[in-house]
């Protein structure tokens, strides 16, 4: 439910047109659902024998980091892609609310993907796996 509805709400940040107190609104209420990521760690804590619960723990955050140390370059490559005429005001390049739309279009669809994904996760019962 948090991935769908981060999912809904960060594409009516980018694609609706709204004062800046709405999409300050959603944006708070955004980042509530994206809350739903912190059960992550303990998800793959529990689904991991016990010794590998650092390396497990570890891994996930590596993969969050990860993601945001491609994402924001990736963002900017489809920017200039898609604004050819982008100007410069004092050494600063400025493009279009358009090209904005398409490059930040990348979450979003991240975001799905991720939600496409979670039928093949493991539940773990609210226990931790023994042994090993």
């Amino acid at each position: 439910i948090a991935n769908i509805a981060a999912f809904i709400l960060f594409s009516l940040v980018i694609y609706l047109p709204a004062p800046v107190w709405v999409i300050g609104v959603l944006l708070f209420i955004y980042g509530f659902f994206l809350s739903g990521f912190l059960v992550v760690f303990s998800l793959v804590r529990e689904i991991n024998p016990m010794r590998y619960s650092a390396t497990s723990i570890g891994f996930v955050n590596t993969l969050n980091m990860l993601g945001g140390a491609i994402a924001q370059p990736l963002i900017g490559k489809i920017l200039d892609a898609t604004d050819k005429s982008h100007t410069v005001i004092k050494h600063t390049v400025v493009y279009s609310a358009h090209s904005y739309a398409i490059a930040l279009a990348v979450l979003p669809l991240l975001l799905l993907l991720a939600t496409l994904c979670l039928p093949w996760i493991k539940e773990s019962y609210c226990g931790s796996r023994r042994g090993d």
